[in-house]
């Protein structure tokens, strides 16, 4: 059995209790939190599943009132086991860490990014797949309404969630360069196709920029023509998509 708790901080913790020295004993319990929560981004980021279960179960059996859980730690980039797990590719430890806390999965991390985007952005089609599977069999908004736009609701909240650059997880696949991820992405929430960045770039443009056909023909092919508007084409300084792929083939040709 992994050993969770330090023995001279135990000892210290029963100390601090006896003697009521409560200020103390809560010091020593966020001292041992923070050391778990260390040892459990460690093993999400190895892929231990078993260390990963064990630490958790732990904390169950641990549990006080009052007292946040290890999962609500982050790293100094402001990441948490669910970003850590999304972006190494751990499909099983992420389902744990889903399970466990949901909140996890609109958790941003110092630059916005939520567990989606760090997953678009690694160009991992299995793991935006099992996150956008999980909202659609968890979240009770995305079993009711699973390709409607609903406000503030959960669903929209993930898939259209934007980082600190105005980045959806959409425009992270573009940058990915994975199709397969776009069109994950385009196939859960087609409306997404229409939000821009801080530079008012489209995921669309961005792939007409890119030159990658197949990726450009791919999000044309969801989108939603209903609800298409100047924002789906949208480029930098008044451009649009068409702009972006006459200068991308120039500039090929020009190679």
């Amino acid at each position: 059995m992994l050993s969770l708790i330090n023995s001279d901080s135990s000892s210290s913790l029963v100390y601090h209790v006896k003697t009521r020295n409560l200020k103390e004993a809560r010091i020593e319990i966020d001292h041992e939190k923070t050391l778990r929560s260390h040892k459990l981004i460690s093993a999400v980021r190895k892929g231990n599943k078993k260390t990963v279960k064990e630490i958790l179960k732990f904390e169950k059996e641990q549990e006080q009132p009052g007292l946040t859980s290890c999962l609500e730690e982050v790293t100094f980039r402001g990441n948490t086991a669910l970003h850590i797990a999304a972006t190494y590719g751990h499909e099983e430890i992420a389902m744990i860490l889903c399970n466990e806390d949901r909140n996890l999965l609109t958790a941003k991390n110092r630059k916005g990014d939520t567990a989606l985007h760090c997953a678009a952005g690694a160009g991992d089609t299995d793991m935006v797949h099992f996150l956008i599977e999980f909202c659609r069999e968890e979240l009770p908004c995305f079993i009711e309404f699973p390709h409607q736009d609903q406000g503030d609701s959960e669903m929209n909240e993930i898939l259209r969630a934007k980082n600190a650059d105005g980045e959806t997880a959409l425009h992270k696949a573009v940058q990915s360069g994975r199709v397969n991820v776009v069109k994950e992405l385009m196939l859960a929430n087609p409306g997404s196709a229409g939000e821009v960045n801080r530079n008012h770039a489209s995921p669309l443009y961005l792939a007409a920029t890119s030159g990658d056909a197949k990726m450009v023909e791919t999000i044309i092919q969801y989108l939603p023509v209903e609800e298409v508007s100047q924002a789906f084409y949208s480029g930098p300084e008044g451009r649009n998509a068409l702009h972006a792929t006459v200068a991308t083939a120039l500039q090929n040709k020009g190679n």
